[in-house]
């Protein structure tokens, strides 16, 4: 008997409307497997059949270009191997611990040390240790995830992991809910990739609905609805179809030039990571691509990755760019993004130039697998002139060991040091782009990690003024300015960031439509002749309704 709508707020980790029908891979073992006994090579047998699965899929997920998503897999295959975990699974069944037990408290006890750190993106690896368990006591048991249903659907659990997800991509999956996770972890990343919503952090007790269940899951307003009325279904297909039709709008307009209302020429490309993002961009008629992200493969790894690592990843995306500009971002080891090695508290360009062996192992790669591109080399989270013509030393005598022209040097602007050393930089540099997001985020002193720090709140005057400032350094400087942080793509602040000089956006692949499209309905000069009004303004709040009211979002 239904019970009638129920709405369930959670966590937005991945954007995104879906209506469908709900579908549990599994109730949690933890209960039912507990008692599980068995001796120590069943369990190392089970872990070990884990790891050689995460590492075929990964395989898969290889071929297909997604090298972001195969590193996730091997990441947790890692998991599954690794002695610590074992050894203390091991021991605890030698004092007469069911193995069951014994798995369930050493993944739980992983999984909480994780939990008790500072970094946002250690804390939200423990749901890949709690996948890893999950798997193992199902392949000790015998048992095996529900088939998903013939229809699409929306999956529910308790941990909804990157493997789940990939596993049924291509079988109607069009969206998921997990009780646990978060915007960093790498189910989120994943479900971006894929281009479906995601919610987290729901009840545990919405789990109890039978599947099969009608939901609508509204990532954009952050709740899940559970049986929803005809009104609420109606609401929600209305929106899964305009959004579809403004897709196709965006779209008609691709083959026409990035120019504003007033014909000032735009250059628009696309922000990646993998092969199968350069295809959409390139699609969509990108001019090249302004940001290659290089350190979302290695975020687990032990130690630096070797000069043949980077060619693995690296290839299948300049496979598709030959004679395009390319600009290859170092690895950005930073904030929620830092990899267990990395233990001395350096991040970013510091802890680059701190491993030379590791810069140059990147540069290596970069050049030769990119040599057929018009690749540039651009660094993260730069502070000082000298940074920069560190790297560019090393730079010269790796172009000329692989043979190839040295590249252009250009740096991220995202710290408020390289606001007030933009002149100088502009001296050493050969281009600039704005990192909205950390930019933003150090200037308003947010974490990236806080729900509140989105895209929009580059609007904010004092985010603007920074922007104003680095454009006028790199204009008296002779070098370019481009965004390719996520603002460049947010409707109520890319008239202003037109507005304060920038030329030159880099968006993501799926924004790309959408941009263009606002981009020739913006008048540069109307939009010029505002900006002083809007750096008086008080907060961004103020700004995004000036905008609003002017008609550009």
């Amino acid at each position: 008997m239904k019970l009638g709508e129920r709405r369930v707020s959670g966590i937005a980790a991945s954007p995104g409307v879906a209506v469908a029908a709900a579908w549990q891979p599994r109730r949690d073992p933890t209960a039912a497997l507990g008692s599980l006994t068995a001796d120590e090579d069943a369990v190392r047998d089970a872990f070990a059949s884990v790891a050689n699965a995460l590492l075929r899929l990964g395989a898969e997920m290889r071929t297909k270009g997604l090298d972001e998503e195969a590193a996730i897999l091997t990441a947790e295959s890692a998991i599954a191997r690794d002695e610590e975990l074992l050894n203390t699974v091991v021991s605890a069944m030698a004092a007469g611990v069911p193995a069951g037990t014994a798995i369930q408290r050493a993944g739980e006890e992983f999984a909480a040390l994780l939990e008790s750190l500072e970094s946002v993106y250690l804390r939200e690896r423990a749901a890949d240790i709690r996948q890893v368990v999950r798997r193992a006591l199902l392949v000790l048991a015998g048992e095996h995830d529900n088939a998903p249903p013939p229809k699409p659907f929306v999956m529910m659990d308790a941990d909804v992991g990157p493997v789940d997800l990939l596993e049924v991509a291509d079988q109607g999956l069009v969206g998921a809910v997990s009780l646990r996770g978060g915007v960093n972890a790498h189910a989120a990343i994943v479900a971006r990739s894929l281009g479906i919503p995601l919610l987290v952090g729901i009840d545990p007790a919405e789990l109890a609905i039978a599947d099969g269940c009608d939901v609508v899951l509204d990532a954009d307003r952050a709740v899940l609805v559970i049986d929803p009325s005809r009104v609420a279904r109606a609401d929600a297909d209305r929106r899964v179809a305009e959004a579809s039709s403004r897709r196709e709008r965006f779209a008609l307009e691709r083959d026409l030039a990035p120019e504003t209302a007033d014909g000032r020429r735009v250059v628009l490309s696309c922000n990646v990571a993998s092969a199968p993002e350069v295809a959409i961009g390139l699609a969509a008629r990108v001019s090249g691509v302004g940001l290659l992200r290089t350190e979302l493969p290695f975020l687990n790894a032990q130690v630096w990755p070797t000069e043949s690592l980077h060619r693995q990843t690296l290839t299948p995306v300049f496979a598709q760019l030959d004679d395009v500009p390319v600009a290859v971002r170092l690895m950005d080891f930073s904030n929620d993004k830092v990899p267990p090695f990395l233990t001395r508290g350096l991040e970013g360009l510091d802890a680059l130039l701190d491993n030379p062996d590791a810069l140059r192992a990147q540069l290596a790669a970069v050049l030769d697998v990119g040599r057929r591109a018009r690749t540039a080399i651009m660094l993260p989270m730069v502070r000082r002139p000298e940074q920069v013509s560190a790297v560019r030393a090393e730079l010269r005598v790796m172009a000329h060991r692989i043979g190839v022209p040295e590249p252009r040097l250009g740096i991220m602007v995202e710290l408020p040091e390289a606001v007030e050393n933009a002149e100088s930089l502009a001296q050493v540099s050969d281009f600039f782009s704005l990192g909205t997001n950390d930019l933003t985020a150090a200037v308003l002193g947010l974490s990236r990690a806080d729900q509140g720090a989105r895209p929009a709140l580059a609007a904010h005057p004092k985010v603007l003024a920074c922007v104003v400032a680095t454009c006028a350094a790199a204009s008296a400087g002779g070098i370019s300015v481009s965004v390719c942080g996520d603002a460049g793509g947010d409707p109520l602040v890319l008239p202003l960031l037109l507005a304060a000089g920038v030329r030159n956006f880099s968006v993501s692949p799926a924004r790309v439509d959408e941009v263009r499209y606002r981009i020739r309905r913006i008048s540069l000069s109307d939009w010029t002749s505002r900006l002083g009004e809007i750096l008086r303004l008080a907060d961004a709040e103020a700004v995004w309704r000036y905008v609003e009211t002017a008609g550009a979002s």
